[in-house]
């Protein structure tokens, strides 16, 4: 699952897109200290904005998420669920 490069590349661009698209400045401090080997990402849910920044700050590199079970079976999220998320209850 995690060795398609296109994909995380494609979700990348979606990432900084939806980022340029809200036309506020997103300046990210300490980008250079993040670890380049595994790493857990906590997001604090502060706003909507979570999921885009800390997806950008993967840079395209093969990372997945945990996700609440519920939405497995949306039809949309669904195919992107199944393939880079671990549904938790």
């Amino acid at each position: 699952r995690l060795d398609n490069r296109l994909f995380f590349q494609l979700l990348d661009v979606f990432f900084k897109l939806i980022l340029f698209a809200t036309w506020r400045p997103v300046i990210i401090q300490g980008a250079e200290y993040l670890p380049r080997n595994a790493a857990i990402f906590v997001g604090n849910h502060q706003s909507s904005l979570d999921i885009p920044v800390m997806g950008s700050l993967c840079n395209g590199f093969p990372h997945v998420w945990l996700v609440l079970a519920y939405y497995v079976d949306s039809p949309v999220l669904g195919f992107f669920i199944r393939r880079m998320f671990i549904p938790v209850d």
